[in-house]
Order: C-alpha cells, then structure tokens, then sequence
C-alpha cells in the first residue's frame, strides 16, 4: 500500500511538473517503488541505463511500460548526449538495443 501511495503521487508529480516546465521534478517523479523494483530481477542492466542517463544529463529515467526500452526525458540540447551515455553503460555491459531521439514537443489532445 506504502508503494501504491508512493506511485500515485509520483504520477501527480509527473503531470505537474510537464505541466509547468519544472524538469528538476522529473527524476523524483519518475520514481518508481512498484514495477522497476520487480522488472530489476529480469533486466539486471536497468539500475546502470538508468544511473547513465542521469549521468548523462537527463531530467529523469524509468523503465516504458513492461519493458525493455528504458525512457529518459532531457532538453534538447542534452538528448544526444543522453542517448550516448546509455548506449555506452549498454555496450559496457553486453547489452543490445538501439537509441532513438524522439522530439514530444507535439500539441496532443485538444478540446475544441
């Protein structure tokens, strides 16, 4: 229950902190105590693309959905060297995959 509360309100977090630009919130909330936690035991690799992309200038990272892609948010400017930081601890630790540059600027769901 503790870690149910504790996601819910980093999904709070998460929506305010896009909503109003404040991307020094995003690593705290991105934080998650219910699904990363367990995936951790199948993606051993994930505390470290994690940590690489922190590392590497991003905002904040998590686990996308069930796995194994792993998202970071960053700016921009930082979104290169986000990609290459985790692609780096990847290769480091003989793990595969790909990185792709997504730009989310788009205007979404509108109510006309």
């Amino acid at each position: 229950m503790t870690d149910a509360v504790h996601n819910l309100g980093r999904a709070a977090l998460l929506v305010a902190a896009l909503t109003e630009g404040r991307v020094e919130l995003l690593a705290e909330a991105m934080d998650d105590r219910l699904h990363q936690p367990a995936r951790a035991g199948l993606l051993p690799w994930l505390p470290s693309l994690l940590a690489a992309a922190r590392k590497g200038g991003a905002c904040g990272a998590a686990l996308s959905g069930a796995g194994t892609t792993v998202c970071a948010l960053c700016t921009a400017e930082r979104a290169r060297e986000v990609a290459r930081a985790m692609m780096d601890a990847a290769a480091s630790l003989g793990v595969g995959g790909r990185s792709e540059v997504v730009d989310v600027a788009v205007p979404g769901a509108r109510v006309v």
